[in-house]
Parts: structure tokens; C-alpha cells; sequence
């Protein structure tokens, strides 16, 4: 699967990627991946989509979502970290870089202070 193009939406960039063996295409934005459902008519078993229009609308949408529900104040962003977090191990976890700089440039607090 090859990267084909970047497309800028909303500060972001959206990859869009086509499958020549099964002739879909997919996009991504950090940690948002676009996902049809299964297809028969396109046969799409990596789940994308037949046309890079619906695949990259597909990543828009999910970044409106997110944006739409960013936090408004100290402790919203203190719990949407903590949902990020990625567990190594029981006593090790990390935050996921890429949502936790999508949170900052969403919130509308940090904005405003």
C-alpha cells in the first residue's frame, strides 16, 4: 500500500494511501484511520473505500468529532490525557504523542488563557 498524497484539513495532514491489490483507498491522521465496511462490489478486504473522496471525508469527519469534543477546561484535558495513555507494562504507560498534541491545539481554554 503507497502513500499518494497529503491533503491539509483543519491544521492536520490527512495521508491518503491506495491499495493496488485491491484497488480501495484509505486515509490517516495521526491516530485516525479511515474504515469502510466490508463491500462485496469493491471487494474491499483491507476496508477501504473505492474512491479517495470517501476515504479521506471518512478522517475529516472523525477529526470533527474530535475537535468538537475538546476539553474545555483543566480537568477535561486532564481526563482526556489519561484516556490516551498507552500501557507498556502494569507500572508503565505513555501518552500517545499525537493525541495529546491534537488535544492543545483543540482546547479552547488554552486559547483563551
Amino acid at each position: 500500500m503507497g502513500q499518494i498524497n497529503i491533503i491539509r484539513y483543519r491544521e492536520y495532514d490527512i495521508q491518503l494511501h491506495y491499495n493496488p491489490g485491491t484497488g480501495c483507498f484509505s486515509a490517516r491522521c495521526m491516530h485516525m484511520s479511515s474504515y469502510n465496511k466490508f463491500d462485496k462490489k469493491i471487494s474491499n478486504f483491507c476496508m477501504g473505500y473505492a474512491t479517495p473522496t470517501e476515504a479521506i471525508d471518512d478522517v475529516k469527519r472523525q477529526i470533527d468529532k474530535f475537535l468538537s469534543t475538546a476539553p474545555k477546561n483543566i480537568k477535561e484535558l486532564a481526563n482526556a490525557i489519561e484516556n490516551s495513555l498507552t500501557y507498556e507494562s502494569e507500572c508503565e504507560a505513555n501518552v500517545n504523542e499525537d493525541i495529546l498534541l491534537m488535544l492543545l491545539k483543540s482546547s479552547s481554554f488554552l486559547k483563551l488563557n
